[in-house]
């Protein structure tokens, strides 16, 4: 089956600058990541827990200007999400769910006062 996730947390990056307008960037990204119930739902079984700790690691590259940049990132999970099934509180069953990779280009502005 195919079902959608969200991802909610903070991202740490360390950012060198080869020049005034690229960059190479690493870092982690720690927080919950929740799953569709589409993906993992039986009905008549019992589940505890459908939201997850989540930590992944990421690079890119940055290309920037004064106030706008353009990122081209590689994210990868290392954390599995395990759901358990339960009928009269016994464990009868769980399935594993994984983010294996994620590919993305991000936009961002960068608001000065000056």
């Amino acid at each position: 089956p195919s079902g959608n996730y969200a991802i909610f947390g903070i991202n740490a990056d360390y950012l060198y600058n080869f020049n005034e307008n690229f960059s190479f960037f690493v870092g982690g990204n720690l927080g919950m990541i929740g799953w569709d119930e589409r993906l993992y739902e039986i009905p008549g079984f019992e589940i505890e827990d459908d939201v997850f700790g989540y930590f992944a690691g990421q690079f890119g590259l940055r290309v920037f200007s004064k106030n706008n940049s353009l990122e081209f990132l590689a994210k990868i999970p290392f954390t599995q999400s395990k759901i358990e099934y339960k009928v009269l509180n016994t464990k009868v069953g769980e399935i594993k769910l994984k983010q294996n990779y994620l590919i993305g280009l991000r936009y961002t502005y960068t608001f000065s006062f000056d």
